[in-house]
């Protein structure tokens, strides 16, 4: 899914290639890489005052993506990877139940105050979709694909030199941030303490936020390292030691947590060597801050050895059963996502929150993404033709069950940064799988499912039709939307 605006030149037949001068290339890798800068750079607590909570910028540009996506999709523009049918089958169940619980909860009614947040949350719940679906259909090669998620890991690496600043100085480094039309609700922009250490939070807008980025990318950083060869040292591993020493100096139970995870996951992917090499350079960090941040890792095991003697899990134990049976009250679509108040029951839970949100059947079709996703990542990997690119289906099966496995401590839908970059890594999975069943050697364009324009170096157009598959090296090609 691609915007070309021609020029006299043609572009190349290879899309590695650097586009023809005078030709500009806007593709899904280009709406996704500025997304990510907006849900990235842009910190979650700045938003635009005349919107309210529907002014987050990556909010925003995420409705537009699902905008461009139908418009798109509705005109048969472009071919469509049917590989990639799973993931979109999956979410296309979860969003349908969320539409049938926003709706269900306005007909029985509900207060106003819950009914405008609940409103709020169906819209969000939109550029959710917006953005996966755009990147499930609009990236149809592996060059593009392997390129945006160089930049989505390095977006994230620079997050978390942004929260290691924080953790060193004890400041929030994002606060003094104003923008002409944008508003902040400041007790967001600063960090918080624990056992006398600060929590970074970077750009997000709680330190649980900032985890989930954490946990998320270094799988997929670890990944990149062994598929990325041709790179040089500090581009391959850099990433890695960054988003690994952030994760460490969090000071969150639940962020270890999915480390923990998602390195057991990605370990028997990877060559012994870059086993041995990922743990000595894990060890190498834990004496680094053992010698430089005096106590840290003694407050670390004690957060482990504590739990459930402490405020934050003793409400988590103590609200499972009060969350239950508020849930059951509405069983099978619940009330409506959003529409839950903390002024009822304060929950650090996301899969409870859903259950009573969006009922069963939601929390059953959300759980279904997630392992649709997961067995996506490890069919990926175990079946690839592509050494490269199997790397990258492990490190997204770690990425999702790391991102699962922390939504069980805090209510992660309801902050931008983690749901935005949740559905993001689930439209990457499912344009991931559409790729390898596709096969190494092809592109999308070159399997005419819709009729696909073909720009000869001779002169003239050709419509290619049926569905054999056609050679990449085939002449100078432009595909038009």
């Amino acid at each position: 899914m691609a915007i070309t605006l021609p020029s006299s030149s043609l572009p190349p037949a290879d899309p590695q290639a650097a586009p023809a001068r005078g030709k500009i290339r806007v593709d899904a890798t280009t709406y996704l890489t500025i997304y990510i800068v907006l849900l990235f750079a842009v910190p979650s607590h700045m938003t635009i005052l005349a919107l309210g909570t529907l002014g987050n910028l990556s909010v925003l540009w995420g409705l537009v993506g699902l905008a461009w996506w139908t418009f798109v999709r509705v005109q048969n523009l472009t071919p469509v990877l049917r590989g990639s049918r799973p993931v979109k089958a999956a979410l296309v169940a979860f969003f349908g139940i969320v539409m049938f619980s926003y709706g269900a909860g306005q007909l029985v009614g509900i207060p106003s105050e819950n009914s405008a947040w609940a409103e709020a949350a169906f819209i969000r719940s939109l550029s959710w979709a917006g953005v996966a679906l755009v990147a499930i259909d609009g990236i149809t090669h592996r060059t593009r694909y392997m390129t945006l998620l160089r930049r989505l890991i390095r977006g994230g690496a620079m997050v978390a030199v942004l929260g290691l600043a924080q953790f060193a100085t004890g400041q929030a480094l994002v606060n003094t941030i104003t923008l002409p039309g944008f508003g902040s609700e400041p007790e967001y922009a600063t960090v918080f303490d624990r056992s006398g250490f600060t929590r970074a939070a970077g750009t997000a807008s709680h330190p649980l936020a900032y985890g989930t980025l954490l946990v998320m990318l270094l799988p997929m950083s670890l990944t990149m390292g062994a598929a990325e060869r041709h790179l040089n040292v500090f581009w391959r591993w850099g990433p890695s030691v960054v988003l690994g020493l952030a994760t460490i100096t969090s000071m969150s139970r639940s962020v270890l947590v999915g480390l923990i995870v998602g390195l057991i996951l990605i370990f028997p992917t990877v060559p012994r060597h870059y086993r041995w090499l990922t743990t000595g350079i894990g060890l190498g960090l834990m004496v680094i801050i053992s010698f430089t941040v005096p106590g840290m890792l003694s407050s670390l095991r004690d957060m482990f050895f504590t739990t459930g003697n402490e405020s934050s899990s003793a409400s988590r134990t103590d609200s499972l059963g009060p969350a239950i049976e508020i849930a059951l009250r509405n069983p099978w679509l619940g009330q409506g996502l959003g529409s839950f108040m903390p002024t009822e029951l304060i929950l650090d839970n996301a899969i409870l929150l859903m259950f009573i949100e969006l009922g069963g059947l939601g929390l059953a079709t959300f759980l279904g993404v997630m392992m649709v996703c997961a067995w996506a990542g490890l069919t990926i990997w175990t079946h690839d033709q592509d050494s490269r690119f199997k790397y990258y289906g492990a490190g997204l099966l770690g990425a999702v069950i790391s991102g699962l496995m922390n939504m069980a401590f805090y209510d992660a839908l309801s902050f931008s940064m983690a749901s935005g970059l949740t559905f993001l890594i689930v439209g990457l999975t499912g344009a991931a799988l559409g790729l390898h069943r596709l096969g190494p050697q092809l592109d999308v364009d070159d399997v005419a499912f819709a009729p696909v324009t073909v720009s000869r170096a001779g002169g003239g157009t050709v419509q290619p039709t049926g569905r054999r598959a056609r050679s990449r090296n085939s002449d100078a090609r432009t595909d038009q939307v």
